[in-house]
């Protein structure tokens, strides 16, 4: 019976969803579409390239896939860092990010001249990547920290997760060049195949959630989506629909007072045109918005508040579904997507952690206690 090798079928697989999420931005009209997933697309393919040249080198042992595996495998940290960057702007990748495989692709030249340490450096790339990706990632969880500009407010923990895998997927990897090495020295590279089709078929896979998931998360800041959604017409709450959030803040004397203005002007702007409903609402667009600049707002409802514009949103949005829970017979589905979520696994989280209690039975605690 034919037998396709593992990488083969993993690059199989991560064509189709290249071709998937390609065809999905084709159907989406001109001024939403996502062209935030480019960059996902384009990593995706760059790991099917990968992972292919893995599976030749490993089956056939080809001289020129040789040369060209490494040179390949020095821009994987880079591609992944540069997708998880677009969270904060749309920008280039700078060219100290080309020096690497530039660097791999001279040494792997010369290797049948001196043999450099190509490996070596490998593992250096991969760890310091990861290492900067975990970093990262572990700022944007902290509450004090300003969230990334362009990334949607209530996916802020599934984009630092998300950083936080592909940093550790990097690090991984680069331990599995280390036993190379050492299966190398110590077994002649006995185990070398099995090591590298099972390592990448897992890592490669994995850091490609990791990018979908950050590019799914970044909100649209094109000419034409800011155009349409600067002509949105302004809504103010009715006295029924109106949302009312208050915290004790301790020792706010010692908040200066254009910090505290900055902190009611963002919270009156939030409230008065229900921007907290608006489930693509990001930094970017609090602060275009506000005409207020992103890193003021987030440290204003930081030391205002004392929690991060992402959990304040979180509480308004909360406030609101539970108000819809009490007064329409609305499904659980409605009232999430009405209340400025996309997906129920976040509405769930966040309910459970603002009241201690599901949707559900939140509604039904208030129907029985009638």
């Amino acid at each position: 019976m034919l037998s396709i090798p593992l990488p083969f079928v993993i690059t199989l697989l991560l064509t189709i969803l290249a071709i998937t999420l390609y065809q999905r931005q084709r159907h989406v009209p001109h001024s939403l579409q996502p062209s935030t997933l480019k960059p996902a697309i384009g990593f995706i393919g760059l790991c099917a390239v990968m992972i292919t040249l893995v599976g030749i080198r490993w089956s056939w042992d080809i001289a020129f896939i040789r040369f060209l595996q490494p040179i390949v495998a020095a821009t994987v940290p880079s591609a992944a860092w540069y997708c998880f960057s677009q969270s904060q702007s749309q920008k280039r990748l700078s060219w100290p990010h080309w020096l690497s495989p530039i660097v791999i692709a001279g040494l792997s030249y010369s290797y049948p001249i001196w043999q450099p340490p190509v490996d070596a450096l490998l593992v250096l790339l991969y760890v310091g990547y990861g290492a900067v990706m975990i970093r990262t990632a572990m700022r944007i969880s902290q509450t004090t920290e300003t969230p990334p500009a362009r990334i949607r407010l209530s996916q802020i923990d599934q984009v630092s997760r998300a950083e936080f895998i592909a940093g550790c997927a990097l690090l991984f990897s680069a331990c599995v060049d280390l036993l190379l090495t050492l299966d190398f020295a110590l077994y002649q590279g006995q185990h070398a195949t099995m090591l590298v089709s099972t390592a990448q078929s897992l890592l490669i896979p994995l850091l490609v959630w990791a990018v979908v998931t950050v590019g799914q998360s970044i909100a649209d800041d094109s000419p034409e989506q800011q155009e349409a959604e600067n002509s949105k017409p302004t809504t103010t709450d009715s006295a029924q629909d109106q949302v009312n959030y208050s915290k004790t803040i301790p020792d706010i004397s010692q908040i200066d007072h254009e910090t505290r203005q900055t902190a009611v002007a963002i919270k009156q702007l939030i409230t008065d045109r229900q921007l907290f409903l608006d489930p693509d609402l990001t930094l970017n667009r609090l602060a275009r918005k506000a005409g207020i600049p992103s890193r003021l707002i987030s440290e204003a409802i930081n030391q205002v508040e004392q929690q991060s514009i992402s959990q304040l949103l979180n509480h308004y949005r909360i406030e609101h579904a539970k108000h819809l829970l009490l007064t329409t017979d609305d499904t659980i589905t409605q009232i999430y997507l009405s209340s400025g979520y996309q997906t129920k696994s976040n509405f769930n989280r966040a309910f459970s952690n603002i009241t201690g209690t599901t949707p559900s039975q939140f509604r039904r605690q208030a129907a029985n206690s009638d």
